[in-house]
């Protein structure tokens, strides 16, 4: 019976280090499974059988372990060497670690749920908790991507199970699947007879270009449009009324026959409306066209190439089309193909999302060939965003959100204000201050200080002010000196940023000057008759740091690293003054 059985297969223990202890857990329990199999019952035919089967590698590792030779006949042979081994490959495991790597586990976008469940149990089973399947469910109610089942755990309440979570799960899985297709056939069965058809206000269906009443048969009058009487009608108001497009009597300006022949020739001449205009809806062209009682044809949704902007996207330029009308950023595969091959920035890239896009007045969704996400630049500002590839796309779009957070898009009552152009903080010209640093010194790194919530926002509007100003920069690299920012509220309920420097001081080289005193002063004022009071704002940020010096006064915030490219204010600072010669070429000083 055993020889027709197949035997596990040896252990790989060439492999991550890291990670050998995994792979033995795996292989030792398919080891069971055979020998429970194969009628092996015996500790001495187990022992062996584990040995013969793990291969030379883990025989030299458990004829060097000390309890090869401890074995007495009291004792079992297979477990001895079974616990053994655990010891010899079990990692020390902090559980206080582990318990941290459990609560970040989250359930990715288009992530099964039955794959979220084993990463939660196998991190589960490192944590040491006294009941299990209580945090895994906490952590499926906080990271699962399904609403619909946060929903249906809190209703249950007490009664929750574990079993009932997974049961609940599969079930809308399952049948999320089965509606997606199910919508999807009504959609290939209805496509055909919405192509060419749109209902209006006034219940009237427009089909191939002929306007009928809904339930009639009569066609409209000629001269003015109207369905209750015939176009030969004596009684039709527009017999007596004068086109405002031809000039001629007995018709009204929208059903103008010459109106007609100029539309026609538009069509023939590649005009955005046709007969067929849903079907280049479909490939992102200009879309509807609409007819009032008494005005000329305007076309309605058509874009125009005025709200294109170049937006850096991970480091590569890209033209985008700022839309207000579509929350979320789309570029076209062609467009993805050139970032990948000017090797953008990106992270988290996912094929085929599970996420459904219709265009406006479309009745197929989108084909979203993958997202990812980016770092998007424009001028001073920088937003990290999602961006989905669309297949066969025609223009890149920068949704709304983005826009709106970027700055590039206004929206409301405040939209044509006219506000003072503001510019960058004045500065001294050709001058460059330089801080001598004692290079025996060690740069300190210090933590993010947690700041209250609820100025988290002014914070970061100062924060925009001082970049807009061209005082500070941001840093995209490693520094070696970093201190923490201090908040202070003003009386008027401003904030004043501060940047805590005492570590950083402790760098800067000190000179000794003597500063002059009162008694000294009055004498050479003596014969003085005029006194004014002159109070400079920010006198400090009007001279521009040299860039050799600029590392010292990186701060740390909630958004990232930033430091001043002007003077700040620090005690026991000693500055030395670079000439112009030497500021031309700082970057070589």
């Amino acid at each position: 019976m055993a020889n027709m059985l197949p035997a596990p297969e040896k252990l790989d223990l060439e492999g991550d280090n890291a990670s050998v202890g995994l792979r033995w857990e795996k292989w030792k329990r398919s080891l069971e499974i055979y020998l429970e199999a194969a009628d092996i019952k015996s500790p001495s035919k187990k022992r062996a059988t584990l040995l013969l089967l793990g291969g030379t590698g883990l025989q030299d590792i458990f004829y060097n372990l000390p309890c090869a030779s401890a074995v007495t006949p009291e004792t079992d042979e297979f477990q001895v060497a079974v616990e053994a081994l655990d010891n010899f490959f079990r990692p020390k495991q902090n559980k206080t670690f582990e318990r941290h790597v459990f609560r970040l586990i989250k359930q990715d976008e288009g992530e099964s749920f039955e794959k979220f469940l084993v990463k939660l149990r196998d991190q589960a089973s490192k944590c040491k908790f006294d009941k299990p399947d209580d945090h895994i469910i906490d952590q499926i109610i906080e990271r699962c991507q399904s609403s619909e089942l946060r929903k249906k755990i809190l209703i249950m309440g007490e009664t929750v199970t574990l079993d009932k979570v997974i049961t609940e799960a599969n079930t809308l899985e399952v049948v999320n699947q089965q509606l997606s297709c199910y919508e999807q056939k009504i959609k290939e069965n209805t496509k055909d007879e919405n192509v060419n058809s749109i209902i209006n206000r006034n219940t009237r269906v427009i089909k191939n270009d002929r306007r009928v009443e809904e339930g009639t048969s009569k066609p409209k009058c000629g001269r003015c449009g109207n369905f209750t009487h015939s176009p030969n009608d004596l009684k039709c108001p527009a017999k007596e009324k004068k086109c405002h497009v031809c000039g001629k009597l007995g018709h009204y300006q929208r059903c103008c026959k010459t109106k007609s022949n100029q539309l026609k020739r538009k069509i023939e001449q590649g005009s955005t409306w046709n007969r067929n205009n849903l079907k280049r809806l479909r490939q992102g062209d200009t879309i509807n066209s609409l007819e009032g009682p008494d005005e000329e044809v305007q076309y309605v949704f058509n874009v125009s190439d005025d709200a294109t902007i170049d937006c850096n996207v991970g480091n590569v330029k890209l033209e985008m089309l700022i839309d207000s009308g579509c929350k979320l950023n789309l570029i076209t595969d062609k467009a993805w193909e050139y970032l990948k091959n000017n090797k953008v920035n990106c992270c988290k890239q996912i094929k085929e999302p599970n996420k459904m896009l219709m265009a406006y007045g479309c009745v197929e969704p989108l084909q979203v060939k993958g997202s990812f996400e980016a770092v998007l630049n424009v001028g001073t500002r920088s937003e990290k965003s999602t961006i989905y590839v669309i297949q066969n796309g025609t223009r890149n779009l920068l949704g709304k959100d983005t826009a709106l957070r970027l700055g590039v898009l206004k929206l409301g009552l405040g939209v044509n204000q006219i506000r003072e152009e503001q510019k960058p903080f004045p500065k001294f010209k050709d001058i460059l201050v330089e801080i001598p640093i004692d290079k025996s010194v060690k740069p300190v790194m210090q933590p993010y200080r947690r700041i209250p919530i609820p100025i988290e926002k002014e914070i970061q509007d100062k924060i925009n002010e001082l970049l807009f100003a061209d005082i500070i920069e941001e840093v995209h690299e490693p520094s070696s000196w970093i201190s923490p920012i201090v908040p202070i509220l003003k009386d008027n309920g401003e904030v004043r940023l501060c940047i805590d420097m005492r570590r950083a001081n402790t760098a800067i080289l000190k000179e000794n000057h003597p500063l002059p005193c009162m008694d000294h002063l009055l004498p050479k004022i003596r014969k003085a008759q005029y006194f004014s009071k002159l109070d400079i704002k920010n006198a400090f940020h009007q001279i521009e740091l040299h860039p050799n010096s600029r590392h010292l006064t990186t701060f740390i915030t909630s958004s990232g690293l930033y430091r001043y490219k002007r003077l700040m204010f620090l005690s026991n600072l000693c500055a030395r003054v670079v000439p112009k010669n030497i500021r031309e070429n700082a970057d070589k000083v």
